[in-house]
């Protein structure tokens, strides 16, 4: 039994790492205007990385959101991948652009406060390379919170490849 339950685990692991190189981009070129795929991961805190998208049901609820389609990896490892509600154009440049507007009620602010309080970031992929970046900070001597509302994208290219990406 054991030695079944070590092959089924390796079997298992090398159909996961055979997932990891695949994407909705085939090859990962791109030409001038093509949209690079841009997917949340999610939202959690820092020092205990879970996971959660209840902090993004304001763009679900307005259509921004689908799911981007599950490999066996994602299944097996729960992770879950949303697409974001930003477009990204290759070799394009742009000005800031909302994507979202909302007011919020108190208890969603109470929320917010809680998840920069607790250190909370967004973890996202575009072209299948990680992006981090914290959604606020606190000023812990005059008990302010501050949400960072805009998100100044870097991207890096040689020829027809993105290198890096940031935000």
């Amino acid at each position: 039994m054991g030695e079944f339950l070590v092959i089924l685990v390796a079997a298992a692991f090398i159909i996961s790492c055979g997932g990891q190189v695949q994407s909705d981009v085939s090859d990962h070129c791109y030409k001038a205007g093509d949209l690079i795929p841009c997917y949340a991961r999610g939202t959690g805190p820092f020092h205990n990385p879970r996971y959660f998208f209840d902090l993004m049901l304001e763009d679900k609820q307005r259509g921004f959101v689908n799911e981007k389609k599950q490999t066996l990896r994602d299944i097996l490892t729960g992770d879950q991948y949303l697409t974001s509600p930003y477009k990204l154009e290759f070799l394009v440049n742009e000005d800031s652009e909302v994507v979202c507007e909302k007011n919020l009620t108190k208890e969603e602010v109470l929320k917010l406060q809680d998840a920069v309080a607790k250190g909370y970031y967004i973890q996202m992929y575009c072209d299948d390379m990680p992006i981090w970046t914290f959604i606020g900070r606190m000023d812990n001597k005059k008990k302010r919170y501050f949400l960072y509302m805009d998100f100044d994208f870097s991207i890096y290219y040689n020829k027809e490849h993105l290198i890096e990406i940031s935000a």
